[in-house]
């Protein structure tokens, strides 16, 4: 881009404060003149530039070109100052002749390595971008061991990768091992410490205390290769990559191709691909989402499908050969390679999980939320096949619920999809209800718990319904059993299904149940339970079964009463506390400094009486929610729950009253409730023309009273 004289003139100005007039008088030419220029209308005339170079304290060139020419001698300066100069500069032919020592490798043995870490740090944050360049080849030349560079890196881990993909460098991604990082956690047992000692082929990897961890070379790669996933990274870093995708395309595209990197021809498992070990491939998911490139996500799902459905999958079985990983399933191998034990993946089926599929439902790529869904059951499926349990897939009627409540229907309709779940009322939700008819309806048209459709099905004889829920909650067992019942023998169906949904439902009291399917037994079988009279079975089976599962019901029917209870208290309470701070505005408002200030000085004392026990009154009564009929009945209780006397041994074994808490805090408490009682009943007498005997309070003890007051009163937002 061509350098703008202009513009150069505007910035000049602008630093120096001057408005286009003032640098206009200046110059003695006109503010239209300086217009003109800094609009790049035309540029000034050469006889004007020694005067702008002089006004703006810069050269002639610096106007012409931009760029300073710093006079500096680069022999005379420190080492130090030299190399901040330089990094500053980004000079990148200086910095190679000056400071050629970016870092040192020997070898006696182990590689040993010295790196100058403030030089690093400086070199990033001065987003030196040359240096860091040739920095980068230095690494790949040195022949440094990677696990140890990054070892001394790690406490800016994040910003070094950062700067790996501004100058796109994805050879070094791909030297410090990028696919074996994890995002946010998942440290081995010895964590990377804050401080790195190395010499005698030993590292010491300290740690905060007095213990410190001495490693072997050889032992410290064993371990940091056997837990592939021990350098954690920030998300952050994730989405940088994605974020310069367009400046840094080959850092971009080996990021993506993680999962699907094939092994150089020496390698020993060449021509194989190798796959990422830890949990970024999440998180590309996400970016790829966020992003909206889909295309590309698109491609993963194929490339997993293509997976999925190899013959080489289905070869093996739980015993011969994989490992089945959380949401995943994978085959490991072992390479000794250089002495050190590296455990690659070869094979990996991934699953992308309910999260990925919600932020495609959340920018309406509904088909491919459900796609991708459709491939996780299958894996899902894949993994029971091969003897582990399934992973946690979103139901359709999930799928449909999640895309209801992210669209514009009210929100209203947004609570009743909330707080019912496939028929069920999610209790929490319906506890967060502010609007009592909303509730009830609520309340009203879902069940309890998966229990209260059983007891439906039992009492009405629908035992085909029965049947198929128990079907749909995965309990087989009782399933089959039910159906190879006869009906009379059934009251053990329904004393499995109370243990059953027992444990299934939070929101039923287990010790309940066990109670009436106990009290079913006793009276199937009278006290002696170990008897199994078929005779008894068929005389009281069908009506101890309905026996248990009505009062199962009633009990229900009892907790939704007890659920809607809990939100007509919560929006009683809400009305109640609403009402008082009207009531509490209402009563001192205006009940201030400023007011009984002006009371004193007008020696309105009676008036000062009447609002000050007001003001006491409704501080008790709004602020420390001190019930009572009147305000006699409030301030006994206010100071009732005030120091009381303390009482000690006398050494003796006898109590006595403590006399130094005595003098300190209940002594004066007492004397402050007899103030506040003749200040109560100061006030009646005036205000009810009573006559009662009561000394009055004098100004000091009214003083004493008003401060109190004020020093107890909350401060309402």
């Amino acid at each position: 881009m061509a350098h703008s004289i202009g513009k150069t003139i505007a910035e000049l100005r602008k630093a120096k404060g001057w408005t286009q007039i003032e640098l206009a008088e200046k110059l003695q030419v006109s503010d239209k003149a300086i217009s003109k220029w800094e609009q790049e209308g035309g540029i000034p005339s050469v006889e004007f530039f020694p005067a702008l170079a002089e006004v703006f304290g810069v050269s002639i060139d610096y106007l012409m070109t931009g760029k300073k020419v710093d006079n500096v001698n680069l022999e005379d300066m420190d080492a130090t100052k030299r190399l901040t100069y330089l990094i500053e500069k980004d000079d990148v032919d200086n910095f190679k002749k000056y400071n050629s020592k970016v870092l040192s490798v020997s070898k006696s043995g182990y590689n040993t390595l010295d790196v100058d870490l403030n030089m690093w740090k400086e070199i990033i944050e001065k987003k030196a971008h040359n240096i860091f360049n040739y920095c980068c080849d230095e690494i790949l030349i040195s022949n440094v061991d990677e696990h140890l560079l990054i070892l001394y890196l790690y406490g800016f881990i994040n910003e070094f990768i950062k700067m790996i993909v501004d100058v796109d460098r994805q050879d070094i991604l791909e030297f410090i091992g990028f696919n074996v990082f994890t995002v946010g956690y998942g440290f081995p047992q010895y964590r990377i410490p804050e401080f790195v000692r190395y010499g005698a082929n030993k590292i010491r990897l300290e740690k905060r205390g007095n213990n410190d961890n001495i490693l072997s070379i050889y032992n410290y790669k064993i371990i940091i290769n056997d837990m592939a996933d021990c350098y954690a990274i920030k998300e952050d870093t994730i989405e940088y990559i994605f974020a310069n995708r367009n400046n840094s395309p080959k850092c971009f595209n080996y990021l993506l191709a993680l999962e699907f990197k094939r092994t150089l021809e020496s390698h020993p498992y060449k021509g194989k691909v190798v796959y990422c070990r830890s949990n970024i491939s999440s998180y590309i998911d996400k970016y790829l989402v966020k992003y909206e490139l889909l295309d590309l996500l698109k491609n993963r799902i194929d490339f997993y499908n293509e997976k999925l459905n190899s013959p080489e999958l289905n070869k093996y079985t739980k015993n011969a050969g994989y490992v089945c990983s959380g949401t995943y399933i994978q085959s490991i191998q072992t390479n000794y390679d250089r002495g050190t034990s590296v455990a690659f993946n070869v094979y990996k089926v991934y699953s992308f999980g309910s999260t990925i599929v919600k932020e495609l439902l959340k920018v309406k790529q509904v088909e491919l939320a459900k796609t991708l869904n459709a491939f996780d059951k299958k894996v899902s499926a894949k993994l029971q096949e091969l003897g582990h349990k399934g992973i946690s897939v979103m139901t359709d009627s999930e799928i449909e619920r999640f895309l209801l409540l992210n669209s514009d229907i009210s929100e209203n309709e947004k609570a009743k999809i909330r707080c019912v779940k496939d028929n069920i009322l999610q209790v929490y939700e319906i506890k967060q209800l502010e609007d009592l008819k909303l509730a009830k309806e609520i309340i009203n048209s879902g069940y309890y718990n998966h229990f209260e459709i059983a007891c439906e099905c039992v009492k009405n004889d629908n035992y085909k319904a029965l049947f198929e829920l128990l079907i749909d909650l995965d309990c087989q067992d009782s399933a089959n059993k039910l159906l190879t019942t006869p009906n009379a023998e059934r009251v053990d169906i329904a004393y499995n299904l109370f243990r059953f949904f027992a444990d299934k439902t939070n929101s039923i009291d287990k010790k309940i149940m066990d109670a009436y399917a106990q009290e079913a037994r006793k009276m199937t079988f009278g006290l002696d339970t170990s008897v199994k009279s078929d005779e008894l079975r068929k005389t009281w089976g069908l009506n101890v079964e309905k026996y248990c599962i009505e009062k199962m019901h009633d009990y229900i029917l009892e907790q939704k009463e007890l659920l809607y209870k809990h939100v007509k208290d919560k929006v009683d309470a809400k009305a109640k506390a609403e009402q008082d701070a009207k009531d509490r505005a209402k009563i001192i408002m205006d009940l201030d400094n400023a007011h009984f200030s002006e009371l004193i000085a007008r020696n309105e004392i009676r008036l000062f009486v009447l609002d000050l026990c007001s003001l006491f009154d409704a501080i008790l009564k709004f602020d420390y929610k001190i019930e009572g009929e009147d305000f006699f009945v409030r301030m006994t209780k206010y100071f009732d729950n005030g120091p009381k006397t303390r009482y000690c041994d006398d050494g003796w074994g006898d109590s006595v009253v403590d006399s130094k808490y005595e003098q300190e805090e209940v002594i004066p408490w007492q004397a402050k409730r007899e103030l506040f009682n003749r200040l109560r009943i100061q006030r009646n007498n005036i205000a009810h023309s009573e006559s009662n005997k009561v000394q009055e309070l004098t100004l000091k003890e009214l003083a004493d009273c008003y401060e109190f007051v004020f020093s107890i009163k909350k401060e309402i937002k």
